[in-house]
C-alpha cells in the first residue's frame, strides 16, 4: 500500500498500491467495494474530490487518472508528466487537480474534465509533493529541501520557504488556512501559510518523520516516523502532547477522519490503526482511552514527554 485516503464522509477508504490498482473498501466493514485498473506500475498517491463523487491517482507510468466512485469506471486518463507522478490533490472546491512529478514540474488540471491548465516550473530536482489550502487559493509544493507557496489560480509564485536541512517529506495546510506544516529528517517546521514566515520548529520524533496531518479543528497536529511512532503535538505552541506506538514498520499513511474523533495511521506492512482522539474538556485525560492502560511515571515518560506527571488513569 502507497497511499490511502478517506472519502470526506468518512464511508469509503480508497488505497493505492504497488500492484498497479487503486482499491476501494468500506471504512466501517473493511469489505472491498471495488478495483480500479488502468496504471502501467505502481500507483503512488490517490485522493478524493470534496464531494466523494471522483478519485484522483498519479503512477509511475506519469499518468492522473480521475475514477468516478459510484460508477466504479475511469472518467479521464491525464498524460504530460514526462516521468512518475508523485502526488496528487485536488483543491477543495472541486474545481483544480495539482500532480507533481520527478520531471520537476507541478502540473494544474481542470478536475472535472481533466484538461490540461497550467505547469509550473521552476524547481531544481522532482517534485515530490503538492498540497491546495483550504480555502483553494494557494498551492504548496515541495522539491528537495525547498518549499513553495504558489497561486492556484494563476500559476504564479508567491514564496519559496527554506530552513530544512534535508529533502521535505510532506506538506500540509492546517484547516484554518493558518499554518503549513512540513517535515523533513526528524523535524516538523509550521510556517504562516499566508507569508510563508517560520513560526516554530518541532523535534523530538525520535526517527524521520514521513507523514503530517491536521486534526480538522487546526488545534492538534500528528506526525508519523519510519520508526512506527506516531506524535501528537499542540500546533498552537509545537508541545509534544503524547506518543502512539503499536507499529513495528514506518508510518506510511496518517490522516483524521471528518469529524476529529479518529487518527488513522497505516505503515508498510499494510497494518492500520485508528485510534479515539476525541478530546475530553481536560486534554490529557484523553490519553487514557488512546494507550488503555493506566500510567505509572515511567509509562507517563513514553506517551507524554515533556509534561509533568498527573495521576489521571485509573
Amino acid at each position: 500500500v502507497t497511499g490511502v485516503a478517506i472519502s470526506p464522509d468518512g464511508a469509503r477508504l480508497a488505497s493505492s498500491g504497488e500492484d498497479g490498482t487503486v482499491r476501494l473498501w468500506d471504512a466501517r466493514t473493511g469489505k472491498a467495494i471495488a478495483t480500479f485498473t488502468g496504471h502501467n506500475g505502481h500507483v503512488l498517491g490517490v485522493v478524493f474530490s470534496s464531494d466523494g463523487t471522483r478519485l484522483a491517482s498519479g503512477g509511475a507510468d506519469g499518468t492522473v487518472r480521475l475514477w468516478d466512485v459510484a460508477a466504479s469506471r475511469p472518467i479521464a486518463n491525464l498524460v504530460g508528466h514526462t516521468s512518475r507522478v508523485t502526488g496528487v490533490a485536488i483543491s477543495p472546491d472541486g474545481a483544480r487537480l495539482a500532480s507533481s512529478g520527478e520531471d520537476g514540474t507541478v502540473r494544474l488540471w481542470d478536475a472535472r474534465t481533466g484538461k490540461p491548465i497550467a505547469t509550473l516550473t521552476g524547481q531544481r530536482d522532482k517534485v515530490s509533493l503538492a498540497a491546495f489550502d483550504p480555502g483553494s487559493g494557494r498551492l504548496a509544493t515541495a522539491s528537495g529541501r525547498t518549499v513553495r507557496l504558489w497561486d492556484a489560480r494563476t500559476g504564479k509564485p508567491i514564496a519559496t520557504l527554506t530552513g530544512h536541512n534535508g529533502g521535505v517529506s510532506t506538506v500540509v495546510f492546517s484547516p484554518d488556512r493558518g499554518h503549513l506544516a512540513t517535515a523533513s529528517g526528524r523535524t516538523v517546521r509550521l510556517w504562516d501559510a499566508r507569508t510563508g514566515k517560520p513560526i516554530a520548529t518541532l523535534t523530538g520524533q525520535g526517527g524521520p518523520i514521513g507523514v503530517v496531518a491536521f486534526r480538522p479543528d487546526g488545534i492538534y497536529l500528528a506526525s508519523g516516523s519510519n520508526g512506527g511512532i506516531v506524535r501528537l503535538w499542540d500546533a498552537a505552541t509545537g508541545k509534544p502532547i503524547a506518543t502512539l506506538t503499536g507499529h513495528t514498520d514506518p508510518i506510511r499513511v496518517l490522516f483524521y477522519g471528518s469529524d476529529g474523533s479518529r487518527l488513522v495511521s497505516g505503515d508498510g506492512s499494510g497494518m492500520v490503526n485508528i485510534w479515539t482522539t476525541a478530546w475530553a474538556s481536560d486534554s490529557f485525560s484523553a490519553i487514557c482511552s488512546w494507550v488503555q492502560i493506566g500510567l505509572d511515571r515511567g509509562a507517563w515518560k513514553l506517551y507524554v514527554p515533556g509534561e509533568n506527571y498527573q495521576k489521571i488513569c485509573s
